[in-house]
């Protein structure tokens, strides 16, 4: 849950949507609106790709869901960092389903979900408590290069194939990589 003392149900979007996309090799992506998640196309509109590890509390999948207040503290910042519109978003704890060959075509999709995201936003624990805009660019740094996040393997490439990189820091401000 996005606080510890939340107890909010868990959503998740229509199962079939996801599938049915990924079944014909298209990158889902979501839109919260009216407290339930709606499924769209990531090529119809840009979209916001959420790079976390599960050890934070994202990691789910499409059946399981996420709880309501972690999906529209997500939304949220699709809203902040895609202003202007549908605030579409890409998570792997909605986007990539049980299912064993529908979880390897969305694995498969992972490099051009990253490549095709306007923004990727890394959402790392230790970082949103470490680092802050008030705090020196060197201390930032570091504490980003020694997080969760930079020890996965998976991640360097989630980082590399962006477009626009931006990290969550301790005062719910969304810093751009070409910040740091």
């Amino acid at each position: 849950h996005a606080t510890p003392d939340c107890t909010c149900s868990f959503i998740s979007p229509s199962l079939s949507a996801v599938q049915d996309l990924l079944a014909v090799g298209r990158i889902p992506v979501l839109f919260y609106e009216r407290g339930s998640i709606q499924g769209g196309i990531a090529d119809e509109g840009p979209y916001l790709a959420i790079s976390h590890v599960w050890a934070d509390g994202l990691g789910s999948t499409t059946e399981a869901g996420l709880p309501r207040c972690q999906v529209e503290r997500i939304s949220g910042f699709a809203s902040r960092l895609l202003p202007g519109g549908r605030a579409a978003f890409w998570v792997d704890a909605l986007c990539v389903p049980e299912d064993r060959d529908l979880r390897k075509q969305a694995i498969r999709l992972m490099a051009e979900t990253y490549r095709c995201a306007a923004k990727v936003l890394v959402l790392d624990g230790g970082i949103r408590r470490l680092c802050s805009l008030s705090r020196p660019l060197e201390e930032n740094l570091f504490r980003i290069s020694t997080s969760a996040w930079m020890q996965r393997v998976w991640t360097l490439q989630e980082a590399l194939l962006a477009m626009d990189l931006h990290f969550e820091f301790a005062e719910g401000s969304l810093v751009s990589s070409q910040y740091l």
